[in-house]
C-alpha cells in the first residue's frame, strides 16, 4: 500500500526561521513523524510560499528533503472570465 499526502499553505502557520517552537515546525514534525512510524509506504509533499532561503527557513533535521522550484500558473479562464471567479471576485479578467 501507498499513501500520497499533499499539504499546501504551511507558511500561514506561526513560525520564525530556524526555530523548533512554532506552530510551523511542530506541523512539519508531525508529518515527518508520520511518515517514518508508518507501516505502509508514505509519502508526504508539503507546499509553502516563502520568500526567503528554504535552508534559512527550516530548522536542521536529518528527514531528507527535496526542494522543487515550481512555474507559476496562470488560473484558468473561458472566454476571457475566471473560471473560478476567486482571482478577479467574480468581475470577468483580471
Amino acid at each position: 500500500m501507498c499513501v500520497i499526502l499533499c499539504v499546501d499553505n504551511l507558511q500561514k502557520l506561526q513560525h520564525e526561521a530556524g526555530s523548533k517552537s512554532s506552530q510551523f515546525y511542530s506541523a512539519f514534525a508531525t508529518l515527518c513523524d508520520l511518515v517514518n512510524a508508518s507501516k505502509c509506504w508514505v509519502i508526504a509533499i508539503c507546499s509553502t510560499t516563502i520568500c526567503q532561503p528554504v535552508d534559512d527557513f527550516l530548522s536542521d533535521s536529518p528527514q531528507w528533503t527535496v526542494e522543487l522550484q515550481t512555474t507559476p500558473l496562470k488560473c484558468p479562464t473561458i472566454n476571457g472570465i475566471d473560471v473560478f471567479g476567486t482571482f478577479t471576485k467574480g468581475k470577468g479578467t483580471r
